[in-house]
């Protein structure tokens, strides 16, 4: 899914162009795909009433520049699910439009940093009934994602 993705991509170093041409190509296997050694963390911010009924239309608040989070706090990454342009277009804030509305996305040395990061920037951010998980990165949620393989 999309949340699992959004914390690997970053992780990429090696340019995507051209390991999809050489996948295209038939030519992965002459491509080496480089990878940084850093932790990043996702949560995955949601209309209240997920994932059962629930409203759309809210106006989300706290993003920068025309609502892409370009500029935001350093290491982190806000993507967008649930969301669609505003009455104004890209000049007023995004609006909800789904049940995953956003996933905030921190990095760092240490998953403690990441997940610090990632929460920071996510209480930054506001939409009527939004909702998330508080233990996502925490010691007791690695422990479980150890055990489970």
């Amino acid at each position: 899914g999309d949340p699992e993705t959004q914390v690997v991509l970053p992780l990429l170093t090696s340019d995507p162009l051209d390991l999809l041409l050489a996948c295209a190509e038939g030519n992965l296997d002459r491509v080496q795909v480089r990878w940084e050694t850093k932790n990043y963390v996702g949560i995955v911010m949601v209309s209240g009433g997920y994932p059962g009924r629930y409203q759309t239309g809210f106006e989300i608040s706290g993003l920068n520049r025309n609502g892409l989070d370009e500029g935001g706090p350093e290491d982190t990454m806000v993507f967008h699910a649930g969301t669609k342009l505003g009455a104004g277009g890209l000049s007023s804030p995004p609006l909800t439009a789904g049940g995953r509305v956003l996933t905030v996305v921190g990095g760092g040395e240490t998953i403690e940093l990441a997940r610090a990061r990632a929460y920071r920037r996510l209480e930054q951010i506001s939409f009527d009934g939004a909702r998330w998980r508080r233990d996502i990165g925490s010691a007791a949620n690695q422990g479980a994602a150890q055990a489970t393989g």
